[in-house]
């Protein structure tokens, strides 16, 4: 194996490492474009759907307030469930 591929100065790992910052800064990008997006179409639900077009000020702010405590109390359950997941995970096996 070449050692000097591995050296934090070496031209390879230069690569390597130009590489992996480009896919992070890639997919930061994917995914605020696909925020943008969902936020548009939850948006355009609402008009559609509960607004049925009309300017309803007050039943729209009741609506997101609404939504949005949902969505909150949606996250924090997939959270706690993501962490007990990592934690049985690193439980060993009892086989």
């Amino acid at each position: 194996m070449n050692e000097g591929a591995t050296k934090p100065d070496s031209p390879l790992f230069d690569r390597v490492a130009a590489i992996l910052e480009q896919a992070r800064a890639n997919v930061a990008r994917s995914v605020n474009s696909e925020m943008v997006i969902a936020y548009w179409l939850i948006g355009r639900k609402i008009v559609e759907d509960e607004q049925k077009g009309e300017n309803r000020t007050e039943y729209g702010k009741r609506l997101i307030a609404n939504l949005s405590r949902r969505a909150v109390n949606l996250n924090r359950k997939n959270r706690q469930r993501v962490s007990v997941d990592r934690r049985d995970a690193r439980q060993p096996s009892p086989l």
